[in-house]
């Protein structure tokens, strides 16, 4: 069984880009492809369902009481492209802790995916500290550090930078402006952003964009 995600009220010129960067973590279907009908039936395949609507509402012939009576449904209403491509990175994280997870069902393995899933919640926040992730899992920073060691082989400050950074490429591919991506991966000030961009990409991130658009030209 697979994810299933929905995408409400977007053209496929909108979605390539996603569909493609999610085509290893889950299905991806437009609502505006010909006979889709969402039912408990046409979903009883998949282990969760996401519907991502640029719009406020969803159709109302959409079974969705009945649907979430068998399937957990995750519903993600008025939400923009570069949203969107947001959360590839969700799924990303998720694939990832659920390779921890099947593999260690340890106390420190929980907190592991428990600290992934907020990190992710939390990257535009430019103030995201160890402290203030030790403090969500209730245990001391130095602990915090020791788990991430472990189980990630780096520690938060480098995890966190290197995240923001996978977001901020992804959202320059998708054509976010520098300035937007800079603050919506957490980072306050555009030099100290652009200087470490380019320390781990080996390019400024303005250069990267441009590079990137005429790849799909």
């Amino acid at each position: 069984m697979e994810r299933l995600v929905v995408l409400h009220e977007y053209e496929e010129r909108e979605s390539t880009l996603f569909k493609e960067k999610m085509e290893s973590y889950s299905e991806v279907i437009l609502s505006s492809e010909q006979g889709l009908e969402l039912t408990p039936e046409a979903v009883k395949e998949y282990e969760m369902v996401f519907i991502i609507s640029k719009a406020r509402e969803l159709p109302p012939h959409w079974r969705l009481e009945q649907i979430m009576a068998h399937t957990p449904v995750i519903l993600i209403l008025s939400t923009a492209l570069p949203d969107l491509i947001t959360f590839i990175g969700m799924f990303e994280v998720m694939e990832r802790v659920d390779a921890v997870y099947s593999s260690d069902g340890s106390e420190q393995a929980k907190l592991y995916r428990k600290a992934l899933l907020y990190i992710e919640e939390h990257l535009g926040n430019n103030e995201l500290t160890l402290d203030m992730l030790a403090s969500f899992l209730c245990i001391s920073t130095s602990y915090c550090s020791r788990i991430f060691q472990k189980y990630g082989g780096k520690g938060f400050r480098e995890y966190v930078m290197e995240r923001r950074i996978q977001l901020a490429k992804s959202l320059l591919e998708g054509g976010s402006s520098v300035t937007e991506v800079c603050l919506a991966v957490g980072y306050g000030d555009l030099t100290h952003f652009t200087r470490t961009f380019r320390r781990l990409i080996g390019m400024n991130p303005s250069v990267y964009r441009t590079a990137h658009q005429r790849k799909t030209v």
